[in-house]
């Protein structure tokens, strides 16, 4: 193949498109929520560049060096894979917490073996924040090229023979591939796959997210592939610039469009991934014939389709430590990372990408190469999975009695945790006590029950899981559940409870994370099970406690828990875990004992506390008296304890320290 004469300058052009949209999406830019189309465009890329180099092989010589093919893709894609994930690993140790090192772990080691897509599907969504914290996540692209680099070329030879040599039956073949990949979709979107669920329930129980099974793995992905590949045979003799033009033209709207108008809610690829790829396949259809191709073969295009892979490689682990290290990026931040991923890209295409490809080696040389490299790598995500995210690299101010590196302090150390969400603790009995509420309720489980209801012998119900407001004609008004029937329905268990309490004067604890509920509450109509109110606010909340003391009567006690003062955003568990090699980029241990009152929050629970002695129909408790002062919230108790187990629930030692603080007033 003469090299020279196949080079596609376009191509590169169009690989500058999908990786500045990927790299814009990633840096969360205005206007380029959708830029994650810039993998399906790489797709399609892949899909006919491969599909050509192959074909032109295997209709030549009946044949096809399956060695001559692994050694280009191994000399091709690993070496400057390699760089990325030891100078990766080597920021991880460095600036990473045990608990997010361990997690890296594992998707090192997936990485080199070619299975990071599996290893992140199993981890769950794509879109979800936490994916922010993964370094390694945009390998998953990867390890799904690598997989259909193993299965393409024996799928093409096959073909060829079933097809007994003719183009229209293998091309048929092909079509009839993509399709059923692309019908794939749809069964398995929702996560419910009667088949599997029916027969095979454990298998089915890894299908359940149905938006990760379909985003992550490859048959979901074929029929981007395939639609690349059979752009080899679509003729384009007939085609004048005219043609080439409108195929150009529609082409750059296509991809656009995507990129404009899509986002994280989509379902995909289902259907939705058409747009950008046949969008991609119209411009390599046109890319080099139309009168619009310095569009895309340019002086400023060419060089950064060049460095794309390289680009793609780089980009997200900067944006990650970036993030990881400060939270939030301004624009002069963002500007930055683009600058040093593009220079860093530049520096791997010429100094390993460009003298790795000049290479001309047998496979067993690449094979051993690769081995050599990736051995080590693989041991030591192992040992970072196994050793607990190697702890010892923690200096002696992580002695704040944290268990080192527990996975998940949050589900285990949440102030709810172990507690139902609906239902007694540790009773037959009926209830004296019935907490009430959201997430923010039922983190006061472990003080209520620990510090009060247990010493005092007092049966305690928990009636606090469920994401709304337990007041009557409260609704939420996200989307993905039916908030207007299940918050009243909640709200009548906890009723329920306390009408078949026998005590002499039962009581009703209730609070919520009151700011953030309001911010997607509304209000039924008395009549009908229709929104009658979307835009609340605090008056509202006041009318909904007066309609609560109206339902449960007089002979019901009614505490109100105030809202929760929180971290303000930051991971305590984590930045208390940090190793401290570098100083500069970490935050003082002594800034992380405690957080700054959010005026906000100081001002809701004035006002609730003002509205309780106007009513006297409540007693109210601010949790900022038991754990705040002169405007300083503690994070840490008197045992060095973390008060929170996330960003803004109370742990159990939190839950403890604020019922231990009221509990005069609770007697």
């Amino acid at each position: 193949m003469d090299k020279a004469k196949d080079y596609r300058p376009d191509i590169d052009g169009l690989r500058a498109i999908a990786v500045i949209s990927v790299l814009l999406f990633h840096l969360d830019i205005s206007y380029f929520e959708g830029g994650f189309v810039g993998v399906d465009i790489f797709l399609v890329i892949s899909g006919y560049l491969i599909t050509k180099l192959i074909w032109k092989e295997i209709s030549t010589t009946n044949s096809f060096s399956f060695k001559h093919f692994y050694s280009r893709r191994i000399k091709r894609l690993f070496p400057a894979l390699f760089a990325t994930l030891f100078f990766t690993a080597l920021a991880g140790v460095i600036f990473l917490s045990p608990t997010h090192l361990q997690r890296f772990g594992g998707a090192l080691s997936s990485s080199l073996l070619s299975f990071s897509n599996m290893y992140f599907w199993i981890e769950g969504d794509y879109f979800d924040f936490s994916t922010k914290l993964k370094p390694l996540l945009h390998t998953w692209s990867l390890s799904l090229e690598e997989q259909f680099y193993l299965f393409w070329p024996t799928t093409l030879f096959l073909f060829f023979y079933l097809s007994k040599r003719k183009v229209k039956t293998f091309i048929a073949l092909l079509s009839l591939l993509g399709i059923l990949s692309l019908i794939l979709n749809f069964p398995f979107s929702d996560g419910h796959v009667e088949f599997l669920n029916t027969y095979l329930p454990k298998i089915g129980n890894y299908f359940s997210n149905g938006k990760a099974t379909i985003f992550y793995l490859l048959p979901f992905r074929v029929f981007e592939f395939t639609i690349g590949a059979l752009l080899v045979w679509l003729s384009t003799e007939k085609f004048t610039k005219i043609h080439f033009d409108f195929l150009f033209i529609v082409g750059i709207l296509l991809s656009f469009y995507s990129i404009i108008t899509f986002n994280e809610n989509l379902i995909f690829p289902t259907y939705n991934a058409l747009f950008p790829c046949m969008g991609a396949a119209c411009l390599i259809l046109s890319g080099n014939k139309s009168r619009f191709q310095p569009i895309l073969s340019n002086s400023l295009m060419i060089p950064i389709g060049l460095i794309s892979y390289s680009l793609y490689l780089v980009h997200w682990p900067i944006i990650v430590f970036a993030l990881y290290l400060n939270h939030s990026l301004s624009s002069i931040q963002k500007l930055l990372i683009v600058l040093a991923s593009l220079l860093i890209a530049a520096l791997f295409y010429k100094f390993i990408e460009q003298p790795f490809r000049r290479k001309k080696k047998k496979l067993s040389f690449w094979l051993i190469l690769y081995f050599a490299f990736s051995l080590p790598l693989i041991v030591l995500g192992y040992k970072f999975k196994h050793e607990e995210g190697w702890p010892w690299r923690i200096p002696s101010f992580a002695a704040i009695n944290l268990e080192k590196n527990q996975f998940l302090f949050h589900k285990k150390y949440y102030g709810g945790a172990g507690y139902p969400t609906y239902g007694p603790v540790e009773t037959k009995l009926p209830a004296d006590i019935v907490l009430m509420g959201d997430s923010h309720a039922r983190h006061y489980a472990e003080g209520i029950y620990k510090e009060w209801a247990k010493p005092q012998g007092l049966n305690l119900y928990i009636a606090a899981g469920t994401s709304c407001f337990h007041l009557p004609r409260f609704t939420r008004t996200t989307k993905g559940t039916d908030w207007n029937q299940l918050c009243p329905q909640r709200l009548q268990k906890a009723l329920q409870f306390l009408k078949n309490s026998t005590a002499t004067r039962p009581i009703l604890v209730i609070s919520h994370s009151w700011l953030e509920q309001l911010k997607v509450a509304a209000l039924l109509s008395p009549q009908k099970n229709s929104i009658e109110k979307k835009t609340l606010d605090i008056q509202d909340i006041f009318q909904g406690l007066r309609e609560l003391k109206a339902l449960v009567g007089k002979s019901v006690k009614i505490i109100v828990i105030g809202q929760v003062p929180t971290t303000d955003g930051k991971n305590l568990y984590d930045l208390f875990t940090r190793p401290r090699f570098i100083p500069y980029f970490n935050e003082n241990i002594d800034e992380l004992v405690y957080t700054h009152s959010l005026q906000s929050y100081v001002d809701f629970n004035h006002s609730l506390k003002e509205f309780s002695e106007q009513t006297n129909d409540f007693t109210f408790l601010d949790p900022f008296e038991a754990l705040c002062h002169a405007n300083k919230c503690n994070n840490l108790n008197s045992e060095k304890r973390l008060i929170y187990s996330d960003t803004s629930h109370l742990s159990k030692y939190g839950s403890i320290e604020v019922i231990h603080y009221f509990l005069k007033k609770l007697q």
